[in-house]
């Protein structure tokens, strides 16, 4: 609600609408006045988990003495902050008491009241992750290990920072160190692995042309078994098979005779029967 004026004063309703059907869900009387009897310097503030932040109320001189108190809204009541990690502290002179929360965590968003005597002023506190700078090695790929590395709040002195920055390069170093010196195993490891490959290939190939040259051989041997086999067979079977019936015998008879007048008396005749 900007620009307000004092026709604005009067009860509010806060509506929602569920399938159609609206309901109030709560009610705000708000009082416009030239000058607020109470109010904040900011109706919303941001932190980061586990830092700090401060809430400065304002009040008029009428509720000077009045009590002051931090609440959380919750349930439509007002809960008195009992954390120790809530400080008040109240500047009479300057009509204005601050609230300091320190050790910051994320359930501690919400909304919050400056109260002040029976006045009450809304504010919001958001609390966020913390930011932080991540630090790279070039050319090597983030480890899980790099990726949270540094974690630096806009809060740190210069000093702090520089001892960070110092303590996130040496870490960097070391990591680098790291890397290289398990990359040189690895090529390592490598390197003796492609070797053994090599050796068990050579000797694989040295034993399979040791058998093919034996397979071969005995190959050899088995066919010149096989022919001199054949040919004695052939041979004994020529001989077993010839017929009795079919040799032929012949004797031959020396017979002399008488000379006669046509034969020369010198020269012996030879006869032959053929059986």
């Amino acid at each position: 609600m900007r620009n307000l004026q004092n026709k604005y004063t009067g009860d509010y309703h806060c509506i929602v609408g569920i399938e159609g059907i609206m309901s109030s869900t709560c009610e705000v009387y708000i009082k416009v006045q030239s000058a607020p009897d109470v109010s904040v310097v900011s109706s919303s503030v941001c932190g980061h988990e586990g830092g700090d932040i401060s809430v400065q109320c304002l009040y008029s001189s009428g509720y000077q003495n009045k009590v002051k108190q931090w609440c959380r809204y919750k349930d439509q009541r007002c809960y008195t902050s009992q954390n120790p990690s809530v400080l008040i502290r109240d500047d009479d002179g300057g009509r204005s008491f601050t609230v300091l929360m320190t050790g910051l965590r994320r359930t501690d968003s919400g909304w919050y009241y400056c109260s002040v005597g029976d006045l009450q002023v809304p504010v919001l506190i958001t609390v966020t992750e913390p930011k932080r700078a991540f630090t790279t090695i070039p050319a090597t790929a983030p480890s899980d290990s790099e990726a949270d590395i540094a974690m630096i709040t806009d809060s740190t002195p210069d000093t702090d920072r520089a001892e960070t920055h110092r303590s996130l390069t040496a870490a960097s170093e070391t990591v680098n160190t790291e890397i290289h010196s398990s990359t040189d195993e690895q090529n390592k490891s490598d390197v003796i692995l492609v070797t053994c490959l090599l050796s068990m290939f050579m000797l694989l190939l040295i034993v399979a042309l040791v058998a093919i040259v034996t397979w071969r051989l005995r190959k050899k041997l088995e066919r010149g078994q096989i022919r001199e086999g054949h040919f004695n067979s052939t041979r004994n079977t020529s001989s077993a098979s010839v017929d009795d019936n079919s040799v032929i015998y012949s004797s031959v008879i020396t017979f002399h005779k008488a000379p006669s007048s046509s034969v020369n008396p010198e020269t012996e005749v030879i006869y032959s029967s053929v059986k």
